[in-house]
């Protein structure tokens, strides 16, 4: 068995999400696209593949029967689900903390009512890591969070955003508080004790363990499946190449459910400019298998729990 360990990690941002987001018009009946069309594709990939997941659901679709049968079938498969809040509200660093925990105690409940599981960890909307969260999370008893982006490139990610909403009727009146501030970018790339004041920093007395994701070692460019299905193998292997450098340090690989997402009945233009989505869906597919292949083949993958278990002991 490989000594290095790989996280996938992949975010359940329904297409209600994204339609909050870009001002969208869906389809009637589409707006549980990625768990009727991308999760079981999926689920099919990984197990295919023999690696197991970690999903960041969010609460609000967990308690429609139909989705909770299929998360339930991913915990049999060997998968975990984590919380990735309540609504996934796109202003969520800027919540109240009696709100935050609010998004959080009801993603756990639903989560839990749903699959039979109460979730381990919390991905907050838009790598939206604050003070407030982490205090929450550590009353609430998590083992770990996964909110930090640590690179400097957020102002990259808010500009391509607003280019994407050029046009629509998102974002009037919407405070977003979406992707990775540049304090964020002084956190360690390691999984580290976070200090709820601070964290970026750590904190060996805490009890929350910060797994940071979606970042790679030196120049601390974007690691995410949407990114690199953008930029092409030779980013992919890029970035894989640092982190091989770098054994001891966890790889973090992030997918979005929409990757996966046959997004062909969506006539909207937003689909046909956003850069992700307008790739060729079979193009999409196969090169989300070779990442995970070239992933596999060099790493121990394991869900995220059962990788904190391991450091731990």
């Amino acid at each position: 068995m490989s000594p290095r360990s790989a996280l996938i990690h992949v975010d359940l941002d329904n297409l209600w999400s994204i339609a909050a987001c870009y001002g969208l018009c869906l389809p009637a009946g589409s707006e549980n696209g990625i768990y009727d069309d991308a999760l079981p594709r999926l689920l099919g990939i990984f197990n295919e593949m023999e690696i197991p997941a970690t999903f960041f659901a969010v609460g609000r679709d967990v308690e429609l029967p139909d989705n909770a049968v299929k998360l339930r079938k991913a915990i049999v498969s060997g998968h975990e689900i984590a919380s990735h809040s309540q609504t996934h509200p796109l202003n969520f660093r800027a919540l109240s903390e009696r709100e935050i925990d609010h998004e959080v105690e009801q993603g756990g409940k639903s989560i839990y009512h749903g699959t039979g599981q109460k979730p381990s960890g919390f991905r907050a909307p838009g790598y939206a890591v604050s003070q407030s969260l982490i205090r929450v999370l550590i009353r609430r008893g998590y083992h770990y969070d996964s909110s930090i982006m640590p690179s400097p490139y957020g102002f990259a990610f808010r500009w391509m955003d607003a280019w994407l909403r050029r046009g629509t009727t998102a974002g009037s009146g919407l405070r977003k508080t979406q992707f990775p501030y540049f304090c964020d970018a002084l956190a360690s790339l390691s999984p580290y004790r976070v200090n709820p004041n601070h964290p970026e920093r750590e904190l060996a007395s805490s009890g929350l363990l910060e797994i940071p994701v979606a970042a790679s070692p030196l120049l601390r460019l974007p690691f995410q499946a949407g990114v690199c299905l953008r930029l092409g193998r030779r980013y992919f292997e890029a970035q894989l190449s640092a982190f091989l450098k770098r054994p001891s340090l966890p790889l973090v690989f992030l997918l979005h459910g929409a990757d996966a997402a046959d997004f062909q009945a969506c006539t909207d233009p937003f689909f046909r400019r956003a850069p992700v989505f307008s790739l060729p869906f079979a193009d999409r597919i196969g090169k989300i298998r070779i990442y995970l292949e070239r992933i596999r083949s060099n790493y121990d993958c394991l869900t995220t729990m059962d990788f904190v278990r391991r450091i731990k002991t």
